[in-house]
């Protein structure tokens, strides 16, 4: 038996849902989000500012997202473990983390029809179609083996 390819030959995206209604509202060009939630961000502050009257300062803590206190607490890591090597070693590890945000809208959006491209998508969409407990790996499998997620 031929192992399943779990990519297809169609020049789309994998599909979600099995109701039609439901899968055409999970296609999106990239900037829906952003024509989406900006004019939501926009109104929030806007509230956050005149109607609750919030200073500056407030509305800045209350608006940093998870993403900004993990990166400072990795960057405090990195500086007491690695010294004067943490910005450079932080510089990467962001970059590392935009790389694997990046590959993994790709997996799901492009068609990725040949060599390591491929490769990287059918082994995540195993994960998803397949075996959601293991394969976790998106950029690499790397890590599946670290942390003993591989497939059996």
């Amino acid at each position: 038996m031929a192992e399943r390819q779990y990519v297809s030959k169609k020049n789309e995206s994998v599909r979600m849902f099995k109701s039609d209604f439901m899968e055409f509202f999970s296609h999106v060009h990239p900037a829906t989000p952003l024509v989406l939630y900006i004019p939501l961000v926009v109104y929030m502050l806007y509230a956050a500012f005149w109607q609750s009257r919030l200073s500056v300062l407030a509305v800045a803590a209350l608006f940093v997202v998870v993403s900004i206190p993990l990166a400072v607490i990795f960057w405090l890591f990195f500086g007491l473990t690695l010294g004067r090597f943490a910005s450079a070693v932080s510089a990467g590890f962001a970059f590392g983390y935009v790389c694997y945000d990046s590959i993994h809208y790709a997996i799901h959006h492009f068609p990725m029809k040949r060599g390591i491209w491929l490769s990287l998508k059918q082994y995540h969409l195993r994960h998803h179609f397949h075996d959601d407990h293991a394969g976790y790996g998106v950029s690499s499998p790397l890590w599946d083996y670290v942390f003993r997620t591989t497939r059996k």
